[in-house]
């Protein structure tokens, strides 16, 4: 599975780890966001 932040990533290989560090930002993001959703459905 390809998504367009990966095709992205392969077509500029310097941004690697500038992509990687936002990934874990993203995913620190969503997971905050998905506690609250749990919390607002709970």
């Amino acid at each position: 599975m390809t998504t367009k932040p990966e095709s992205r990533r392969i077509r500029d290989p310097p941004k690697d780890a500038k992509t990687k560090h936002n990934a874990v930002i993203i995913k620190r993001a969503v997971t905050s966001t998905v506690h609250i959703n749990i919390k607002t459905h709970m």
